[in-house]
């Protein structure tokens, strides 16, 4: 499954929208991708999109946080959010990512937070 990468123009936010079956090999192509946009950019929100997925977040984040597979998941440069179904009090999102229905509520909450400047990435 390819994945498609958009990068904003003034913030240091950059969507990663998935299509079809999330697969390992996808994870790692994404991990590539952002370690080096991470060389690039030094530090950035990841948006997630996994509303085209056949995948829920709990499904998306086991795969992300697979030992099999080396990931940025922890990297604290990085600050996620995902778009995808958001399931109150989802037992699998202990980090308690924010899981929003919209790219319009994503991007506003990103935006909020560089804002405050007290979750820089």
């Amino acid at each position: 499954m390819p994945i498609l990468v958009e990068r904003a123009v003034d913030d240091p936010i950059v969507r990663f929208i998935f299509e079809g079956q999330l697969d390992a090999e996808t994870i790692q192509e994404a991990n590539t991708q952002m370690q080096l946009l991470l060389e690039e950019l030094g530090s950035f929100y990841a948006i997630v999109d996994i509303r085209g997925t056949e995948t829920t977040f709990g499904e998306a984040a086991a795969l992300l946080e697979s030992p099999d597979t080396p990931s940025v998941v922890a990297e604290p440069r990085i600050k996620f959010v995902y778009l995808g179904q958001n399931v109150p009090q989802d037992p699998t999102n202990q980090q308690r990512v924010p899981v929003f229905g919209s790219k319009e509520a994503a991007e506003e909450y990103v935006r909020n937070e560089i804002a405050k400047g007290a979750t820089k990435p």
